[in-house]
This record gives structure tokens, sequence and C-alpha cells, in this order.
């Protein structure tokens, strides 16, 4: 862990981190097509999200501690992230083949502080997700986080950075 980690990114995979829509669905191994692409077993191909993959990138550079919350079979997402050569490029995975990403937040939230005795303020938490049906009950559990709605509050890398740059600069 980074020791100057001052804000949580949490990114959601499917449709968001990629294209694919429930990686769960798919056959593994994977298999590297290109930079971008794997393929499963059946030869159905995932594209990675190229913004993205710059934006988790660039939070790593710039302070953030990096988490999946994903909705999928963990098995399964695990190794395609490996597949695309991106597993280490987060901290942690709270992957959970259920839809209650509140419940996995909390979790991430408990164990982050016991491996490194680090909280963070609501307001210096990310979620980025292209799908809306998990934030009102996170609200709920966990509190107003930042959340960014995936190709609609922004539409490439500068759009989530600047976005995300102006809420953590009105926390601090």
């Amino acid at each position: 862990m980074r020791e100057k980690a001052d804000w949580l990114l949490l990114v959601d995979l499917d449709g968001t981190l990629w294209d694919h829509l429930n990686i769960s669905e798919l056959e593994p191994p994977f298999r590297r097509i290109n930079d971008l692409q794997i393929a499963d077993r059946n030869g159905v191909k995932v594209t990675l999200k190229k913004d993205m993959v710059e934006l988790v990138r660039w939070a790593r550079e710039n302070n953030g501690v990096i988490s999946t919350l994903s909705w999928n079979y963990r098995d399964k997402a695990i190794e395609a992230l490996r597949a695309f050569g991106l597993l280490d490029l987060f901290d942690y995975h709270a992957i959970e083949y259920h839809p209650d990403k509140h419940l996995m937040l909390e979790k991430l939230l408990n164990s982050i502080k016991s491996d490194t005795g680090m909280s963070f303020k609501l307001c210096r938490i990310v979620y980025i997700d292209d799908r809306t049906i998990h934030i009102e009950k996170i609200y709920e559990r966990i509190g107003k986080i930042i959340f960014l709605q995936a190709w609609i509050d922004f539409r490439n890398f500068e759009e989530a950075k600047h976005k995300i740059m102006r809420s953590l600069e009105k926390c601090r």
C-alpha cells in the first residue's frame, strides 16, 4: 500500500472496465488477443475500456487506493483481470456473486482499516459503475460517497479525471 494514499477508487468491471456485461457467463481459460482484448474458451471476446484503464493508472499515481467492486464469480473476474495483465493494478478486489455491493463495500472498508489502519471520509470514496442500481443501497448503508456513472457522467479519461479531481479538492 502506498504511504500517501488518501482516497479510494472503486471500479465496477462489467460494462465499466470492459465491454462485456457479464464476465461470469464466459468460460475460462481466457487468452490474450491483443493489448485490449481477451477471448474465452468459446471465442467470446472481451474488450477493455482504455479510458478506464488509464483512469485506474492515474488514480494509483495520484494517491488512490484502488479496488474492484463487482457482482461476478470471483474466480472468472480475477482470471479475466490476470489475462489482461491488470490484476496487480488493483490494491483490493471486492468481487462476489450477489447484487449487494453495499455489503461488499462495507466488508472492503473494514478490510482496508484492518490491513492498514486507514479509513476514508465519504467524500474521498469514488465509485464508478455503468449502472445506478447499487448506489441507493450504498448511500443508505455506507453514506453519500462520490458516484460517477460511467459513460453518462463522463465520456472519457480526461472528463472522469477532472470530475474526480474537483470532488476530491472540495473534500480535505
